[in-house]
């Protein structure tokens, strides 16, 4: 019966440890980035060249206007798109390409960039969604910069361009880079909550060209003069590697969602296997292998079993005195059956063991 309990009890644990473990897969997929829509997938341009169209060409706009729409144009009517810093060797190339624009300059020399967060400011028609520009206070992740010149376009999953970093502010809590790329901020930006990146290049502070967030004028902008942007070019051929993009925002999946279910689920099984395992325990507490038959301790018992009748006691029978237990078992002589009319049940006792009136034999201890 001791291994009957031990087996049912064992199958119980390995059911439960089961379930568990199948609750926290669910859990895990729901989260794994392979199951969710922020999975990394970091996409690379083939650059064919780079070139540099300098400040005086933008006289030839009215009021010589230095936005990033008329650095695009000057870029698209010259073969060429706006550069993207979509790694180190290209950000590496945009800082040669300014040195030479403004060679010998001392100030700090700029170029606006193939890429922005202008779609979830300007497009985005869900107010939850949107990005709400130059307000510290309503630092958001909204803010989506994505390259969306070129070949990024048209080769990203939805159109809008490739998501390469999120967040207004680099203090807002969940901001950084997205899809592999590596971030070239300035120390403490993106800090001026702006939609439009700009690389900027000081000859004395490093020798790399770094990002600035700023407005799509650079006059509007508080330290970056107009008389300081050349228009940096790059002339793209095709993508290159991995082509197949996530969403721009990742989506809450069913999992996240319903995440109570499989609590719900959790709670419930492990209540049932606990109850399952009380019941087994319940149901074995007799064990068959230290049962004694009456006619067994009545055969090879040398000790005298005498009877006594059921008194007041204080629960220890053993204490009791020899001539407290009353009768003999076997009456002096025999008695009628027809005569007994009702009995009292008796306990006998003889050394170890007890022997109760229905018959049931328990070594002392078992019961």
């Amino acid at each position: 019966m001791t291994d009957g309990v031990h087996v049912r009890t064992a199958a119980a644990v390995r059911t439960a440890v089961l379930w568990v473990s199948l609750c926290m897969l669910l859990q895990h997929l729901g989260h794994h980035p392979q199951f969710t829509a922020e999975a990394e997938g970091s996409v690379q341009v083939n650059i064919v060249r780079y070139f540099t169209l300098p400040n005086s060409k933008f006289t030839s706009f009215p009021g010589g206007e230095v936005s990033s729409v008329t650095s695009a144009k000057l870029c698209s009517a010259n073969g060429g798109s706006l550069v993207s810093g979509q790694s180190a060797a290209a950000q590496d190339a945009i800082t040669t390409e300014l040195r030479k624009a403004f060679e010998g300059s001392q100030v700090a020399s700029h170029t606006f960039m193939g890429g922005d967060a202008s779609y979830n400011v300007i497009w985005e028609i869900d107010p939850t969604k949107k990005c709400k520009v130059g307000v510290k206070g309503v630092a958001s992740l909204n803010c989506i910069y994505q390259w969306n010149i070129g070949e990024f376009a048209p080769g990203s999953y939805d159109g809008h361009g490739v998501p390469f970093y999120r967040g207004s502010y680099y203090s807002v809590a969940g901001a950084g880079p997205m899809n592999g790329y590596t971030p070239f901020w300035e120390n403490n930006y993106p800090g001026r909550g702006q939609p439009y990146l700009i690389s900027r290049f000081v000859v004395h502070v490093g020798s790399r060209a770094l990002w600035y967030d700023g407005d799509s004028w650079a006059k509007f902008n508080p330290d970056t003069p107009p008389n300081s942007f050349a228009s940096v070019c790059e002339v793209q051929d095709g993508l290159v590697g991995n082509s197949s993009f996530p969403p721009t925002e990742s989506k809450t999946t069913w999992i996240q969602k319903h995440w109570y279910v499989p609590l719900i689920i959790a709670v419930v099984v492990l209540a049932a296997i606990i109850a399952l395992i009380v019941l087994c325990c319940c149901l074995g507490g007799r064990d068959e292998e230290k049962y004694l038959h009456p006619m067994v301790i009545r055969d090879i018992s040398n000790e005298p079993l005498r009877a006594r009748e059921i008194i007041d006691y204080d629960g220890n029978v053993d204490d009791m005195g020899f001539h407290d237990r009353g009768m003999s078992m076997v009456p002096s002589h025999p008695m009628p059956m027809e005569d007994i009319e009702s009995a009292n049940v008796s306990v006998y006792s003889a050394a170890e063991n007890n022997i109760y009136g229905d018959g049931d034999v328990f070594l002392n201890g078992n019961r």
